[in-house]
């Protein structure tokens, strides 16, 4: 059983592998084009600036 701040960190690396991914597509499109359908779908309806503060905390609240 994993406690909230496992889990939280956890989320935290999540959230840092998604911004290196985002990162790494948006400077190379034909890598984005050539990915599957699914992944261009997950990724591109992702906004780029949703994160978890560092520190710890919730985002704010209204980030959509």
């Amino acid at each position: 059983m994993t406690t909230a701040e496992e889990n939280f960190l956890l989320l935290e690396k999540i959230d840092a592998d998604r911004q290196f991914l985002l990162l790494a597509l948006q400077s190379n499109p034909a890598l984005l084009a050539r990915a599957d359908a699914r992944v261009r779908e997950w990724f591109c309806a992702v906004p780029p600036g949703l994160t978890f503060p560092p520190g710890g905390g919730l985002p704010p609240t209204g980030v959509k």
